[in-house]
Formats: structure tokens, C-alpha cells, sequence
């Protein structure tokens, strides 16, 4: 029934991991939405850090990776790197969860994507959820089972790290539907600049790692990026902060490109 929309969704879902010097600081998911391989992304995965600081982020020797299934790696750079918004009476900015990556060179050849809308989204529309979540395995566990000192261990796992687990899995992709949707609206006191979009919360966890990656409509679009797994207070007497997941996944929407391209020269 969806094996078209699932084959789609799966070619243009990347695994994204960042590098300072040789040392991996974030893994997670993004999505290309263009043949030259542009791609969007939750800021704290292309940052590896959150709260944004880009004055350390600028300070760190950092690469971004992304691997598409089947497809050579790529470098990444950052063209988005999260929307801040300054309000007077606010202690510190808002942040945006959202991020956008240009190849640091030209693709030899085009890359699938998935058609992006800024839209926003309906209680009630079916939406699929998809990223390189820490559910997945590697057939028979053979990450953990590989001895490193016989030939060849060294270039897999070195494989691995650079995110070439897209061409033995394939990202993971959920069903869900939309619970509960609200518009932000805020404006940067200095600048005047205003930022809008639709926070998304949708009726089935994601874990880690599928940060970044697409909520995607039944008509194939990209209407959203996934930031985090939404948590509930499970308060005991003994630990009145105890959080877990609650099951859900929330989302932005893409509104903020419009604000984003309104800030490009």
C-alpha cells in the first residue's frame, strides 16, 4: 500500500555524523530536498550541541558527514545553523530547532529527495516519521561480534562511524498521526525579524538518533523535521523529577526556511 512512499522516503533519508578532529560528537538523521543534495536537519544534530553556543560551535574543528543509502558520503557545511530569537523580557533567546546543510563540493551525479512544503499540518492527518534510530541493529549484531585485529575490522568500523549503517539498514520509518498541533509566533527585539512555525506532536516514538529526520504526508511531501521524543513526568516520593518518554515525537514545521530566506543576502 505505501511501498512506493516508503522506498521514497527511505532513498532520501541521510545518517548524519559530526566530527571534531577525529572524535564523533553527534549522530542523527536529515533529509535531502534537492537533487544537489541539500539538506535539512535539527540544529542540534548538525551542531552537536544544545543550547546553540556558535561562538564555541565556530572555536571547534567540526565535520559533518552524510550518508544517503547507496551513495557515496559527502561532506556537509552549515548554511542554517538554528534561528535565535532575542525577546526583552526573556532571560535567554529562543532557539529553533533547525538546521540546513549545503555539500561542501558539487555531487558527481543527483540524489534522491523528498519534496518539501512549508504546510501546516492537520488533528487527525496520517504523517510517517523516519530517521537512524537507536532501534535499529545490524543483521546478527556483527558490529559487536567482528574481532578488530582480523582484516578488514579496522576499515568497517571506521565505516561505521562515518554513517555507513544507511546502506545496511535503511533509516526506520513509523506511521503516526497528528495529535496535537500550535503555531509559536515570536519577533527579536533588536532586529524586529519575526519567526513563525507549527510545533507538531505526533502518537509514536522516535528515539535517538531519528532526530533530524522527515515527517513526511501521505502525499510524499516533507512537512517537518523531528526534534526530540516528547517525555512526561513520572514523579515518585523518592524522586519527584523522574521523567520518561511519553510516545510521542515532536516535530517543527518548515515555516522557519521562510524566515531563513528572508535573512539570506
Amino acid at each position: 500500500m505505501y511501498q512506493e512512499l516508503y522506498a521514497d522516503i527511505s532513498q532520501a533519508c541521510c545518517a548524519i555524523t559530526v566530527f571534531e578532529d577525529d572524535e564523533v560528537v553527534s549522530e542523527g538523521t536529515g533529509f535531502t530536498i534537492n537533487a544537489e543534495g541539500q539538506i535539512l536537519t535539527a540544529a542540534h544534530v548538525a551542531l552537536g550541541q544544545w543550547p546553540v553556543d556558535l561562538k564555541k560551535y565556530a572555536d571547534r574543528n567540526t565535520k559533518i558527514i552524510a550518508k544517503l543509502p547507496g551513495i557515496p558520503e559527502y561532506e556537509c557545511q552549515l548554511a542554517i545553523a538554528g534561528l535565535e530569537i532575542r525577546v526583552t523580557a526573556f532571560s535567554k533567546p529562543i532557539w529553533i530547532d533547525f538546521a540546513a546543510l549545503v555539500p561542501s563540493n558539487a555531487l558527481p551525479a543527483p540524489v534522491p529527495f523528498l519534496r518539501s512544503r512549508i504546510l501546516s499540518p492537520k488533528l487527525g492527518e496520517e504523517v510517517f516519521v523516519a530517521g537512524y534510530s537507536e532501534e535499529l541493529e545490524i543483521p546478527f549484531g556483527v558490529d559487536k561480534l567482528l574481532r578488530r585485529d582480523v582484516p578488514g575490522a579496522a576499515d568497517f568500523y571506521k565505516a561505521m562511524s562515518r554513517g555507513y549503517l544507511a546502506d545496511m539498514t535503511g533509516p526506520l520509518i513509523k506511521r503516526g498521526v497528528i495529535g496535537n498541533s500550535h503555531g509559536v509566533y515570536a519577533q527579536d527585539s533588536a532586529s524586529g525579524r519575526t519567526i513563525s512555525c507549527e510545533i507538531i506532536f505526533i502518537d509514536n516514538g522516535m528515539n535517538p538518533g531519528a532526530s533530524g529526520g522527515p515527517v513526511v504526508n501521505s502525499e510524499g511531501e516533507a512537512i517537518g523535521i523531528i526534534t526530540k521524543r516528547a517525555i512526561t513526568s513520572a514523579a515518585q516520593g523518592a524522586d519527584p523529577s523522574l521523567a520518561i518518554p511519553s510516545g510521542c515525537t515532536i516535530a517543527i514545521s518548515l515555516h522557519p526556511l521562510l524566515a531563513a530566506s528572508r535573512d539570506t543576502p
